[in-house]
């Protein structure tokens, strides 16, 4: 049986990084501390997927 497919995210704005399951769909937006402001309160967390090396056998 193959090992379930995760995606690894990382914020464009702070730098945090998360995995999810493919099934599961990308990370809640929730508040990023460092995205820029908008009326006075920061935006949400912009997700982008990183690349991961292949694991070596």
């Amino acid at each position: 049986m193959s090992e379930p497919i995760r995606l690894h995210y990382q914020c464009h704005f702070c730098g945090m990084q998360t995995s999810k399951d493919l099934q599961s769909g990308p990370p809640n937006p929730g508040v990023c501390n460092k995205s820029p402001k908008v009326d006075g309160f920061h935006t949400h967390h912009k997700w982008v997927i990183i690349p991961q090396r292949a694991a070596q056998r």
